[in-house]
């Protein structure tokens, strides 16, 4: 009901049309208006007076038709409109006062104009006296005047040529601040893939396995047939019995239910629910239903489907932000805050520990000697005379470039540790449960925000460049640190509500508009009033998805960020135990989205007993390796548990393991699995279970 009331309050007003038409795409999708003519109702309802004119003359049966005879009229406006003077009206436009009727009302002989006009366009020889309107009629097509690009009969020639022309558009929009250029790129992406009948293909990525599906626009539902459900491994669940109704007035009853993640163009990562069927024409059928609770929706043109327009959600983002100007002002000095917190270094009765520095190459040192002189110019170091000593190290980027870090491992090991704690991830992603709203908040240089006690300031010296200098903020790398800056971040944030922090990743969830706007609101008063400083471009903002702690999150669950896809696929074999380390390091943290971890990865679990000097490497152990990368890459999405609703838990055993799932409503919540001990493999299989 939300999206209704907003579509009956949303104006054009000022908005051109190039802006006014997706955001009602947007609402009225949301609305679940997905009717044509009811679309272009709504279209003519909510436009300017002089637009709506010329799309009731223009003769428009489609929004698509609609959309562009308006951007077209607007666009004449500006053109005929000068500075500080108001826009032509709809009549004032018209050759020979177009509108106006010697004779007769104003509108019957708008009327009249307008029937000639559409004489004209479709051939009819009646159509003379409109010749000069036609031919200021421009296709934006072909470049010629006399039609409208929907009557040009110049077609794209193949599918590659649409998108080469798409892409070089969008390049051109993007160079160009000219008016024409934007309402050029509006109309070329408009017009591109258009198909003949109501529904199209989609081509999807699921569980690593290329699939088409039918969108179907005029369908409320999804479905599936059983047999694509199973031989995509899908999981299915009761629920309750459905009765579906097609096109052709054929008739099918369900019970059963399944959930499907897939990928498709554009990067796009989405799930949908469908209904599962013993049989349909096309294997799998995507509705409208899907398009509304995952926030998609197609463009009228190209057919596209893509991620809802955060505009207004950037909208009341920088008008919240701009009520804070001191969280993004930038100055030459490092922001300290204002906090009574400041790191200690707490090394009791030991002796000053120095390391001497290393040897480098020539380009290392001209390295440090310019990160050197950066942090002294924002007063992050001082030089000094302290015992203290530690030496610089270097490390390489992707890039090319060097990060600077120094070795505090002597100084390590003679500081008592803090035994603050740190959160674990999965219990606070488990919170974000019925939440819709996030919003990510990335700290400017978070430790250096931390001011360094004064009293053990000089135990963070460091030796560069031929000097000795210490630091007077938190430095990256020294013992206790992670944990200092916990305790400081949770002092600072302390009392509020629908706020994680894990060290210095901040997000802010929601269940609804409203309060996330206020409870951002709440935590941007809190780091003004701590002096905290945010990095405003790192920052994720009124989003429905977020990236948090290397998750994407969202309201329908937790996944992996699909980024990471590119790093597994080339992720190298193993040629040392340290090797199958790393990788199986990367296995264990996404446990919880592994069926039967334990039981695949057993040969390489065995390899992590022995040394490099037995290091073999077999059929069997390329095999689990491949087998991990692929299930690496098509990780589920994970429900968050509800504890309001009841728990299925589904086991599993063989004879060297066993494994469990956590589901809830049919999802899944987390998997869960290990190996069993030589023992435990004589058990029946009821025991194993």
């Amino acid at each position: 009901m939300a999206a209704i009331d907003e579509l009956k309050k949303f104006k054009q007003g000022k908005m051109t049309i190039v802006e006014f038409a997706p955001r009602l795409m947007d609402i009225m999708l949301r609305a679940q208006i997905y009717t044509p003519d009811l679309q272009l109702d709504y279209f003519k309802d909510r436009i300017r007076q002089e637009l709506r004119n010329a799309v009731i003359y223009g003769r428009a049966k489609t929004i698509e038709d609609a959309i562009e005879i308006a951007t077209e009229f607007e666009r004449d406006l500006w053109k005929r409109s000068t500075p500080g003077d108001p826009l032509p009206s709809f009549t004032s436009m018209m050759p020979g006062g177009y509108g106006c009727s010697t004779g007769g009302s104003g509108t019957s002989g708008a009327v009249g104009e307008a029937q000639q006009n559409y004489q004209q366009r479709t051939g009819s020889k009646e159509a003379t006296d409109q010749q000069p309107f036609k031919e200021k009629r421009r296709c934006y097509k072909c470049g010629n005047n006399g039609h409208l690009r929907k009557d040009c009969r110049k077609k794209k020639s193949s599918d590659t040529n649409q998108q080469n022309q798409q892409t070089a558009t969008t390049t051109a929009a993007e160079k160009s601040d000219s008016e024409d250029d934007i309402f050029r790129h509006f109309l070329n992406q408009q017009d591109s893939a258009s198909t003949t009948h109501q529904g199209f293909y989609l081509d999807l990525i699921v569980n690593g396995r290329h699939q088409q599906a039918l969108l179907d626009t005029g369908s409320t539902i999804s479905s599936i047939s059983l047999a694509m459900a199973t031989g995509l491994g899908l999981q299915m669940y009761k629920c309750e019995r459905q009765q579906i109704k097609y096109g052709n007035n054929s008739l099918q009853e369900t019970d059963t239910r399944a959930t499907m993640d897939f990928r498709m163009e554009g990067d796009i990562s989405t799930q949908v629910r469908l209904l599962v069927v013993d049989d349909q024409n096309e294997a799998i059928i995507l509705g409208m239903d899907w398009l509304a609770l995952e926030d998609l929706w197609l463009h009228p043109r190209t057919k596209k489907v893509m991620k809802m327009a955060q505009s207004n959600s950037m909208e009341v983002a920088t008008t919240i932000l701009d009520e804070f100007p001191r969280l993004t002002t930038e100055s030459a000095q490092q922001s300290i805050t204002n906090a009574p917190y400041q790191h200690r270094i707490d090394t009791g009765d030991a002796l000053p520990v120095a390391t001497p520095d290393y040897r480098r190459s020539a380009a290392e040192n001209l390295a440090i000697k310019e990160e050197v002189q950066a942090m002294l110019e924002k007063k992050v170091i001082v030089p000094s005379n302290s015992d203290w000593c530690s030496p610089v190290v270097l490390i390489k980027k992707p890039n090319g470039s060097y990060r600077f870090c120094v070795d505090y491992r002597r100084l390590k090991k003679v500081t008592i540790k803090d035994k603050y704690p740190l959160p674990r991830i999965t219990e606070l992603l488990d919170k974000l449960q019925g939440s819709k709203y996030f919003s990510t908040i990335d700290l400017k240089s978070g430790y250096w925000q931390l001011p360094m006690d004064p009293k053990d300031a000089k135990k963070t010296a460091f030796v560069a460049d031929g000097a000795l200098y210490e630091f007077t903020c938190l430095p990256f790398g020294v013992v206790n640190g992670p944990a200092s800056f916990m305790r400081f971040m949770h002092g600072v944030l302390r009392s509020l509500n629908r706020i994680m922090v894990y060290l210095d990743d901040v997000i802010v969830f929601s269940t609804s508009l409203e309060q996330h706007k206020a409870d951002l609101r709440q935590v941007l008063d809190r780091l003004d009033e701590y002096n905290l400083k945010i990095s405003v471009n790192k920052c994720q903002l009124f989003l429905k998805e977020v990236k948090f702690l290397g998750f994407l999150v969202s309201g329908s669950g937790i996944r992996p960020d699909p980024a990471s896809n590119q790093v597994i696929k080339t992720w190298p074999t193993p040629s040392s135990v340290k090797k199958v380390q790393q990788f199986m390091g990367t296995c264990a943290f996404y446990h919880k989205f592994i069926s039967n971890l334990s039981t695949v990865a057993r040969p390489l679990y065995q390899l992590l007993k022995k040394t490099d000097k037995d290091f073999t490497w077999t059929q069997e152990t390329q095999a689990a390796f491949d087998g991990l990368k692929k299930r690496l890459m098509e990780l589920p999405t994970l429900a968050y548990p509800d504890p309001s609703l009841p728990y299925d838990l589904h086991t599993d055993a063989s004879d060297i393991g066993v494994g469990a799932v956590l589901v809830q409503g049919g999802r899944p919540i987390s998997y869960a699995s290990r190996t069993l001990s030589s023992s435990e493999q004589n058990y029946n299989t009821t025991e194993r279970e």
